[in-house]
C-alpha cells in the first residue's frame, strides 16, 4: 500500500482526501491519503520524516515556496512547488496547479488580448499568471504588499498595480480570502465590465456573488482543485490516466452534492 498526504497549515477544511481516494478508486490502487498540518515554527523539524513516511505528498499553503529549497530537483517551472515525490533516490517537485486552472479556466472564457486582473502574488497566482501569458491575455497583479506584485510581473511578463481600481475583462482571486464567512475578495473591485470572474477557493464565495450580481460569468475553484488532484496522481503513480476529463466531471458532481 502506498501511503500519500497533503503538507499545509489550517487545513482541517481540505477536500484532499476524499478527491484522491475517488481517484485511487478508478484507477484500482492501493493507497493511502491524510492531512499533516504542520505549524510554521515546525516545518523544517517535521520535512524529513514526510520525505521518509510517504511515497509521495501535495504542499499547500503557506509551504508551496518554503518547500523548494528541500528539492533535489524542481520540475515546476516555477518558485512554487505542490506535489513532490522520489524518484530514484531524488526528491522532485512539480506544480500540478498551472494545468489544474488550465483545464478549468480555458474551457470557461477565451482570454486572448483580455484583460486579467489576478489578485494575490502567491503560488497560486504566478500558475495563473503563467497560463494568462500563454493564452494571450494582458495580467495586471495586485497583492497588499506590492512588492510581491512586482517580483511575480517581472518574472512573468505581467504589470503590478498598487490598487485593485479600473475596470477588467478577467478577475481572478488568488488568495485564500474568502475562505472564511463574512470575507470578500471583491469588496471595491468595479466588475461592471467584467466578463468573468474565477476564484481559486473552490466553494461560491462572496467575491463570486459580487461579480455576478454586477453581471459576470463565475467559476469557483472545484474544478482547479480536482483536475490538478488527478495530474498529481498520474506523477506519484507514473501513470497516463485515461478519461480523465470524465473522472473529473464525476467527482466534481460528487462533491457538489
Amino acid at each position: 500500500m502506498k501511503k500519500f498526504a497533503l503538507l499545509g497549515h489550517q487545513i482541517q477544511y481540505s477536500l484532499s482526501p476524499r478527491i484522491h481516494r475517488m481517484v485511487y478508486e478508478h484507477m484500482g490502487k492501493d493507497a493511502t491519503y491524510e492531512l499533516c498540518d504542520v505549524a510554521p515554527e515546525d516545518f523544517d523539524r517535521e520535512l524529513p520524516a514526510l520525505f521518509e513516511n510517504f511515497d509521495g505528498f501535495n504542499v499547500t499553503k503557506p509551504y508551496k515556496s518554503r518547500i523548494v529549497p528541500f528539492l533535489d530537483i524542481n520540475m515546476s517551472g516555477s518558485g512554487a512547488v505542490n506535489t513532490v515525490m522520489r524518484y530514484e533516490g531524488q526528491k522532485m517537485g512539480y506544480n500540478t496547479d498551472y494545468y489544474g486552472f488550465n483545464m478549468s479556466f480555458a474551457t470557461k472564457i477565451n482570454p486572448d488580448g483580455k484583460s486579467a486582473l489576478v489578485l494575490g502574488a502567491g503560488g497560486v497566482a504566478d500558475s495563473v499568471v503563467r497560463n494568462l501569458v500563454k493564452m494571450g491575455a494582458v495580467p495586471y497583479i495586485f497583492s497588499r504588499t506590492f512588492s510581491k506584485a512586482e517580483e511575480l510581473a517581472k518574472k512573468r511578463g505581467a504589470t503590478a498595480v498598487a490598487d485593485a481600481g479600473g475596470k477588467f475583462d478577467i478577475v481572478i482571486n488568488c488568495t485564500p480570502f474568502g475562505q472564511n464567512l463574512g470575507e470578500n475578495a471583491g469588496e471595491g473591485i468595479d466588475f461592471s465590465a467584467t466578463e468573468f470572474a474565477f476564484d481559486a477557493i473552490y466553494h461560491e464565495t462572496e467575491f463570486l456573488k459580487t461579480a455576478a450580481a454586477a453581471g459576470a460569468k463565475t467559476c469557483d475553484g472545484l474544478e482547479m482543485l480536482v483536475y490538478q488532484a488527478i495530474f498529481a496522481d498520474e506523477l506519484f503513480f507514473e501513470v497516463d490516466m485515461d478519461g480523465f476529463t470524465e473522472l473529473a466531471a464525476a467527482i466534481v458532481e460528487k462533491l457538489r452534492v
